[in-house]
């Protein structure tokens, strides 16, 4: 090393970490005041911030949790064809 690089070059590598998103998981029940369980048929968008279900019963309860924060709310529900489509922010 010169002079020049002698106390410019401190660090020489690179570390690489891996980015944990939060996975996001759908809950479902057909009374509000029930067990709700996980719903491993809805697919998340994380894209568009869409949640797609299918139809289940005649009346069924939604909730999302997410591992990290901020907290996650639903804020738009609509039955499109044979699927309950939601939105969340």
């Amino acid at each position: 090393q010169t002079d020049a690089t002698k106390y410019t070059m401190v660090l020489n590598y690179l570390v690489f970490a891996p980015v944990v998103t939060a996975q996001i998981i759908v809950e479902s029940s057909a009374d509000v005041g029930g067990t709700f369980t996980t719903d491993n048929t809805a697919g998340v968008d994380t894209v568009t911030r869409t949640i797609t279900a299918p139809l289940n019963g005649n009346m069924r309860f939604y909730r999302i949790r997410s591992g990290a924060p901020p907290a996650l709310a639903i804020t738009n529900v609509r039955i499109s064809g044979a699927n309950v489509m939601m939105n969340y922010q």
